[in-house]
């Protein structure tokens, strides 16, 4: 009896592990607990160039969710905010003097596609990672 408690108790475990990996997976592979800006869209997103005026920017791909890192010259607009866990995909656009200065896009922290004013890439590093993004065709 005692090693079929024992066995119990270890299948259980192992159930209760695999279930919370499970729960996990889907957390990360789901972005669960992200928000995306309504006028946020793939093809907007790679429009966008640096030198467009807030106006511009907002005309192409709506508000922003909210702004952080404000200071007298620049400002971050997010566009898409990580799930739970820090984890997913990121949109942010860096507006500097007045202007765009840069777009970015992150996936966990790993930058996989920037348009500033060094060079915007006429294909993103990661296109399937945009492929998140809502497309602007419905």
């Amino acid at each position: 009896m005692t090693r079929t408690r024992v066995l119990f108790a270890v299948t259980s475990a192992l159930s209760f592990a695999l279930g919370m990996l499970s729960l996990l997976a889907g957390l990360w592979y789901f972005d669960a607990g992200a928000e995306l800006a309504n006028g946020l869209s793939k093809e907007g997103l790679l429009a966008l160039r640096p030198g467009a005026s807030p106006t511009e920017v907002r005309a192409i791909v709506g508000e922003p969710l909210f702004e952080r890192g404000a200071t007298s010259t620049s400002r971050t607009w997010v566009y898409r905010r990580r799930g739970v866990f820090g984890l997913g995909v990121e949109v942010y656009l860096v507006i500097s003097n007045g202007s765009l200065a840069g777009v970015y896009v992150e996936d966990s922290d790993l930058l996989v596609y920037r348009c500033d004013t060094q060079k915007c890439p006429d294909t993103p590093w990661r296109p399937e990672i945009l492929e998140r993004l809502p497309s602007a065709a419905k």
